[in-house]
């Protein structure tokens, strides 16, 4: 980000990062609990960012990304909340996931997807990495075709490699470029 900053190649901007393995009291027992993190992230930490940075305020200047759990977490918010991003960047992300041995989660909030029109103003740029041996990688192109069939602007990159930083890095290196044009 250093690189692409004193290079004019992006926006200056600043990163949160977060540790979606939150930790809640489910009585008495602290079990990890990751969906709560979008509760946190919009009760907590958006405020929190805005009150103690010099940020510009709005969906249009807030972006959310994640690379693997984090990225399907950065899915669900920004189908939920796409009132408060203006841009997501999935790495080795897509937007349902589907666990080995067990059937297909459609998770209702890609319903969103369905409502181009509103959607592509709403998010402008939405962004979907992944590596090119990534185990996971027909799930990607299946969303890539329900994008396209559903007239989603989705913008998708394969990189070489697979569920590791070397790909989320190029990820990231594109995607920070397109951001807050």
């Amino acid at each position: 980000l250093d690189n692409l900053l004193a290079d004019g190649k992006c926006k200056p901007f600043i990163v949160v990062m977060n540790n979606v393995m939150m930790q809640v009291n489910k009585n008495g027992r602290w079990e990890e609990d990751v969906y709560s993190f979008g509760d946190m992230l919009i009760r907590d930490c958006i405020p929190f960012i805005e009150r103690a940075y010099r940020v510009r305020s709005g969906k249009f200047n807030r972006a959310i990304a994640g690379l693997s759990l984090g990225s399907l977490l950065s899915a669900k918010i920004i189908m939920e909340h796409y009132d408060l991003f203006g841009a997501a960047g999935l790495f080795t992300g897509y937007t349902w996931p589907i666990m080995p041995g067990r059937p297909r989660m459609v998770q209702p909030w890609t319903e969103v997807l369905k409502n181009a029109e509103v959607f592509n103003r709403e998010v402008p740029l939405f962004f979907g990495a992944i590596g090119d041996r990534e185990v996971s990688l027909p799930l990607f192109e299946e969303e890539r075709v329900f994008c396209r069939e559903h007239g989603i602007n989705y913008i998708q990159k394969i990189y070489p490699g697979t569920h590791e930083w070397r790909v989320w890095r190029a990820a990231a290196h594109d995607f920070f470029q397109m951001l807050f044009k």
